[in-house]
């Protein structure tokens, strides 16, 4: 069931021009000793024109390859948002998934894209 949902979610897309706000790097150790793995994700916490937060997690893909769009570039990603942020441009995000409080899940972003000022 859990496969099936972590499949299902690259079907949902969306797409937001928001904000840059911050920025966060989370890791998580599982096993002990020899065993122990390390696993690290991005977030990017964004804001909306209406002033409507979002969180976005920014992790590599090996599922997206199954739809044409292997996600390997998870820190390219983020140097974009970074750049966008300390210009003070908008970026269009796409991502995909659901967020879900309870369960720690984050929508994860597949591309982003700077929103040049007029």
């Amino acid at each position: 069931m859990a496969a099936t949902f972590s499949v299902a979610q690259h079907l949902f897309r969306n797409d937001y021009r928001v904000n840059v706000v911050g920025f966060e790097r989370v890791t998580e150790q599982t096993g002990e000793g020899e065993d122990a793995r390390i696993e690290s994700k991005y977030l990017i916490f964004t804001e909306t024109a209406d002033g409507t937060q979002r969180v976005f997690e920014n992790t590599d893909s090996v599922v997206e390859c199954a739809f044409d769009r292997c996600k390997f570039n998870s820190s390219d990603v983020h140097a974009k948002a970074m750049a966008a942020k300390e210009k003070g441009l908008e970026i269009d995000v796409t991502a995909y998934g659901f967020r879900v409080p309870l369960f720690s899940m984050y929508e994860n972003v597949v591309s982003v894209k700077p929103v040049l000022k007029q």
